[in-house]
């Protein structure tokens, strides 16, 4: 849970960072965020997506988010429904970094900002990218982490 929260609070303050002046394109200063992901089924971005809703939502930021069940086609068509809605800032977590690349182009040669995470791409205003291997390795070696039994 504490993960969820901090990755929702990461994203949002990552999405602030980049939205700064946004506001000021459209009349009524809302935002509006795309965000398209692999997976709504997995548990884990399932539970990273409802903290950030709570989070835009208590900042009044419009935002649409959508899975693309880990079909690139399918989030390509999400990426240039976003484009044709008039987002400001369109979020993706690739299936495949390589089959968005095009379509991420086309966002940021109509001005919107692009966001991607887990994958560096060329495309993109950010890609937030986190090893977690040396990380791994560590708690993998220190016992002190592992949950207790009985407790």
């Amino acid at each position: 849970m504490k993960n969820r929260i901090l990755a929702a609070l990461l994203c949002v303050s990552m999405t602030g960072l980049m939205l700064m002046g946004c506001a000021d394109t459209r009349d009524d200063g809302t935002i509006k965020i795309g965000i398209t992901i692999q997976n709504l089924s997995n548990a884990y971005w399932a539970g990273v997506m409802g903290k950030l809703e709570q989070e835009m939502d208590a900042r009044g930021w419009e935002y649409t988010i959508v899975g693309c069940d880990n079909n690139a086609g399918t989030q390509v068509g999400q990426v240039e429904n976003f484009i044709i809605s008039g987002c400001d800032l369109i979020m993706v977590h690739p299936a495949d970094a390589n089959s968005v690349e095009g379509i991420c182009s086309e966002a940021m040669e109509a001005d919107i900002k692009v966001m991607c995470w887990d994958d560096p791409m060329e495309n993109t205003t950010a890609n937030w990218v986190l090893d977690n291997t040396e990380d791994d390795l560590q708690r993998e070696g220190d016992r002190s982490q592992e949950p207790k039994r009985g407790h």
